[in-house]
């Protein structure tokens, strides 16, 4: 009965992932990780989709770019999963292309929250590495803007692939997406890069590394001085660097390589022009790990920042130390294992000193890589951490409550009559007191919207601010009121609140109700009619993910400089036409 009652009290999981035509590391973790939940008598529902649908339908390659932004599909279905299989956590890996961040807001739709792990830096950097022209690069990152991946087409070489990726970014930072989310990192370097992203100090934010099975004992190994590098053989993998290293090595020291990739060519040349370098292309796992467990070592030459590699976790498991380069993750694991060494990518001496202390220290080595494994990388381990994540009470999310939860409206604008403030007022003292409404402004009511104001404690006049202030509030709203009672020429309003993925609710009557309905990136509601105005407040909380992300869709086709100066020009070349 005991028993039946602690498998009842687990978390029912919703593990999602997106995978890529070519698998990897990620999809070796998600599939590790459902495994591991199941065995620890957790029900797991699994939410995948896989870029072959991209092959199998070309409406679905046509639309992929709006996907990307917003997964209409994932957020619906979703949602049915979490309210038919009672879901307490959505554990997501990998939501690009085709889930999109739709999972995160149909999660918080229904009251659950969501843990994401990070697999790679895609939330700042569109091809997701922090590699360009065959080195590291950060300045999308540093310079917290992505003009140098569309310059340099970061993802896969093509700019309107990349533009939809910075399209998906710079909406769900507009729309507060990355805040609203729980984190697990692999690393703390990882953690660190994200620092002017989210508040990596947060009690949302915790660190759990990847796990392997277990393997074999350590074994003191004998016979020649063998180390192995098992991996992609490409650029970022460092294969060149370490066939070049390798050079400076004695004639006994024999590097086994497996794998395979577009330098294959440059591995095969190479064999043939030393004794000591072995190429065994692509092979099973299991073949590569015994050769691996009587060797010396593993090399790991990435010039990249890694993820996680998973080939280092194994290679602890089998209680072998790992070589790398002093970059990135890599380097921070074995420098926390002390498993291993690390050398520096540009020094061939260091190469060669690192080399040296793999075969002469390679007992105490060993033995730390494999403690290591046995502390943090195991089964057990692993799942006591993920376990404390899950039933953390600092966890963020779970939706909001419909009752107690304050909700936060914006007007900004005149205080005059034909401005509808008045109206707006004397409508909000009907609302429920968790409906704020914040008042900026200035004009001929003030007095007067100052006397309401102070006698309703749901209502509050900031008086004049500077755009910034608004802004920040504005960042923490519900929607914009424009609340006009006459027939404006183009309320900036509209489009200032567009831009950061805020909805709108207005008047319908002349263009900034013209505007709220063409977008679909608001409501709007009769002059003074209440139960209209009521409705329409109702309805941006209720779709608020969609309304958002109209809104912001409308701005980036209708509102930014590039497009104000097409149509500028279109203006002007027909203007030229028609003389």
């Amino acid at each position: 009965m005991a028993e039946q009652n602690n498998t009842a009290s687990k978390k029912r999981v919703l593990m999602v992932h997106n995978f890529y035509q070519i698998g990897g590391g990620e999809h070796t973790v998600f599939q590790n990780e459902v495994q591991l939940l199941r065995d620890h008598g957790h029900e797991v529902v699994e939410y995948t989709r896989s870029n072959d649908e991209l092959k199998e339908s070309k409406v679905k390659l046509i639309l992929s770019p709006f996907s990307t932004l917003w997964s209409f599909k994932t957020y619906r279905e979703v949602k049915k999963i979490i309210k038919e299989k009672n879901i307490d956590i959505v554990h997501c890996h990998n939501t690009f292309p085709l889930i999109s961040p739709s999972v995160y807001y149909a999660a918080s739709k229904c009251g659950v929250p969501v843990v994401q792990t990070i697999h790679n830096f895609r939330f700042l950097c569109p091809n997701g590495t922090f590699f360009c022209d065959g080195h590291i690069c950060e300045l999308c990152r540093e310079n917290r803007n992505f003009k140098n991946a569309i310059k340099n087409k970061c993802y896969r070489g093509s700019k309107v692939q990349t533009l939809t990726v910075v399209a998906m970014l710079k909406l769900h930072r507009a729309l507060g997406t990355y805040q609203k989310i729980n984190y697990i990192f692999l690393t703390e370097f990882n953690k660190e890069k994200f620092k002017d992203l989210i508040d990596i100090n947060g009690s949302n934010v915790f660190i759990k590394p990847n796990f392997v099975d277990e393997k074999k004992t350590p074994v003191e190994r004998r016979g020649k001085i063998k180390f192995i590098f098992a991996g992609r053989l490409e650029e970022k993998k460092g294969i060149n660097l370490l066939l070049e290293r390798w050079k400076a090595l004695p004639a006994d020291y024999h590097l086994h390589i497996y794998g395979d990739g577009n330098l294959k060519e440059e591995v095969e040349k190479a064999v043939e022009e030393t004794n000591n370098i072995e190429f065994y292309g692509f092979q099973p796992q299991s073949e590569i790990f015994r050769d691996l467990e009587s060797s010396h070592g593993l090399i790991f030459p990435s010039i990249w920042y890694e993820g996680f590699p998973m080939i280092i976790a194994e290679s602890f498991a089998l209680g072998v130390p790992v070589l790398t380069t002093n970059i990135g993750n890599q380097a921070d694991v074995i420098r926390q294992s002390q498993g291993g060494e690390v050398f520096e990518p540009n020094s061939e001496q260091s190469f060669i000193s690192a080399v040296e202390k793999m075969v002469s220290e390679h007992k105490k080595l060993s033995l730390n890589a494999k403690s290591y494994y046995n502390a943090t990388l195991n089964k057990d381990s692993n799942y006591a951490l993920l376990e404390d994540i899950y039933t953390s009470s600092e966890i963020r999310g779970g939706g909001y409550s419909e009752v107690d939860e304050k909700k936060v409206f914006v007007f900004a604008g005149r205080l005059e009559q034909n401005k509808g403030i008045l109206s707006l007022i004397e409508m909000w003292s009907s609302l429920p007191e968790n409906y704020e409404l914040h008042i900026y402004g200035e004009g001929l009511l003030e007095k007067k919207v100052t006397e309401i104001a102070n006698r309703h404690q749901n209502i509050h006049y900031f008086g004049f601010k500077d755009r910034e202030t608004i802004a920040q509030d504005q960042h923490r709203s519900v929607a914009t009121i424009v609340s006009s009672e006459c027939y404006e020429t183009f309320g900036m309003a509209i489009p200032e609140s567009f831009s950061k993925g805020l909805p709108v609710i207005a008047t319908d009557i002349g263009s900034p109700g013209q505007m709220v309905k063409a977008s679909g990136g608001g409501m709007i509601y009769r002059i003074r009619d209440i139960n209209s105005f009521k409705n329409a407040i109702q309805t941006v909380i209720t779709d608020h993910e969609i309304c958002s992300v109209n809104a912001y869709m409308y701005y980036k086709n209708f509102f930014t400089a590039d497009e104000n100066y097409k149509r500028l020009i279109d203006i002007y070349d027909n203007a030229r036409q028609a003389r």
